[in-house]
């Protein structure tokens, strides 16, 4: 499962939700479902234009996480 990183990723380089917004160009709703991991699919058109915003590739926004039932398997 992908999990988003552009809040991490954006207060580690002093940014806030309208900076991203003003900067990236992506609507202000846009920008605080991906601010906070509120997606359900990802847009790579806006990921790109988020990235390039935070001046970082589109790979360093999302992480990888072990769901639940992956977690359970890898106990056994």
């Amino acid at each position: 499962m992908l999990r988003l990183r552009v809040r991490m990723v954006a207060e580690a380089k002093g940014y806030t939700i309208q900076r991203l917004h003003d900067e990236s160009g992506v609507s202000y709703d846009t920008v605080l479902k991906y601010w906070h991991n509120q997606v359900r699919r990802i847009d790579t058109a806006t990921l790109a234009a988020l990235a390039k915003a935070l001046q970082t590739t589109s790979l360093d926004l999302l992480e990888e996480v072990a769901t639940a039932h992956e977690r359970r398997r890898a106990g056994r």
